[in-house]
Formats: structure tokens, sequence, C-alpha cells
């Protein structure tokens, strides 16, 4: 059934009438008390409110951003929880970040793409990560899906190439198996066609700090091997 632009206005409305009658600092509280569930009540409830920031994302007219907020929020705040349970944390969140980076509204995608890089930070600020080989290539992961995907506009890819930049350059020993993704990321902004100088620029420094980094002077051989097929077409663009 096809709900008319009136409709969608009136449950708007109503919505914002419950919404006024509810004290917000009761619903902020019931966001920072997510940290204090059960792992499968917060991971249902991150699940039900990426559900919910959907939904508020997909009004043409308006599309609002309080539920992706506070979707970002909780994900900080359960940091807490053993490094074990991160990868699960990371998968609802990140999905729907990755899906909103690609929005029709370009501001918005911008906006995930920041979201999406302030809670990696989160994550690789964590000492534990370093025990954790493989959670780097899991945090980089929907960041090269987005260089991948046919629907980010230039914009965001932009923004995804200076974010792992940033990522990079604060926490180079954090990223562990990730460097492969770094690298592919790499070379996929040097083979996209409206890529511009600010944007090799930042491929370019994170080169220089890959090459720099003790970490990845100990990696293996295939990390090295897809720096060097990252550099050709990078190289070729300047």
């Amino acid at each position: 059934m096809t709900v008319s632009l009136e409709e969608s206005r009136l449950d708007l409305l109503n919505a914002e009438s419950v919404m006024a009658q509810i004290d917000a600092a009761q619903i902020d509280l019931l966001f920072d008390r997510s940290a204090g569930l059960e792992l499968r009540a917060v991971l249902h409830f991150m699940g039900q409110l990426a559900q919910v920031s959907k939904e508020e994302l997909a009004c043409e007219e308006m599309p609002r951003i309080f539920s992706l907020q506070k979707l970002v929020e909780v994900a900080i705040s359960n940091l807490m929880r053993p490094p074990e349970v991160w990868s699960e944390i990371w998968r609802i969140v990140s999905r729907h970040l990755a899906d909103v980076a690609s929005h029709h509204n370009v501001s918005i995608g911008l906006y995930a793409i920041n979201c999406l890089k302030q809670l990696a930070m989160k994550f690789l600020e964590h000492e534990e990560v370093r025990q954790q080989e493989t959670f780097g290539q899991v945090l980089l992961e929907p960041f090269e899906k987005l260089m991948k995907s046919k629907l980010a506009s230039p914009e965001v890819k932009g923004l995804v190439v200076s974010s792992v930049d940033f990522m990079v350059e604060k926490r180079p020993g954090s990223i562990g198996a990730g460097w492969a993704q770094v690298f592919q990321i790499l070379q996929l902004a040097a083979s996209e066609p409206k890529s511009n100088k600010e944007v090799l620029d930042a491929a370019f420094a994170i080169m220089k700090v890959a090459v720099a980094s003790r970490t990845l002077q100990r990696a293996s051989t295939l990390y090295w091997l897809s720096a060097i097929a990252g550099l050709p077409p990078s190289a070729s663009k300047l």
C-alpha cells in the first residue's frame, strides 16, 4: 500500500506531538543505560535503532538523523564491553552507516562518513585492538565497500580517503591486517575518474605513513605487494 505525502506528514506531526510530551532527559537516559543491557539485548536494541533510523532517513522532504546519532552514541557507550564482541557492534553500526553514506542527500552521506570515522577511531584508540590482528581489517571493510560502490558520490569517496588518511596517521600501529584494505582503497581512489588532487594527495599521505610505519615494516609480504600494486595508478595521475 502506498502512503501519501499527506499521510506521512500527519504521521510525523503525531510523532512530534508524542515526543513533545516526553521528557528529553528520560529519553537520553534510555540510551545511556544501554551499556547495562546484556549483550543479546543491546545488539537487538541497536538493530532496531538502525531500522528506525532507516525509516527516518527515507522521508524525502525532511530526513532526520536523530536515531542515527543515537545509534553511534550507543555504540560508543558500549565499547567498555569485552573486545570479543566489538565486531558484532561494529557490524550493525557500520553496515547502516555505509548504507546512509549513499543517501541521495550528499550532506547526509558526508555526515555518515564522519560518524564512521569517529566510531572507527574510538575502536582504534583501545590498546586491545593491537592484540586483535584481524580487527583492523573488519574496521576498514565498510570504507573499502564505499570506494567500490557505484551509488556513493565523489564527495563521499573523497571523504572516505581523507578519513582513512586520518586513521592511518593517528593510529598506524593499530591497523594490523587492515593494511590490505588501506592499499585497496588507494587503488580504488586512483582509478576513480573524478578523483581530484586533494584525494590523490591524501592517498599519497597514506602511502608515506605506511612506508614509515614500524608495524608495516614487520608485516607480511602480502601487505607490501598490496602497497606496490596501489602505487603505479596513483603516480600516473600526478
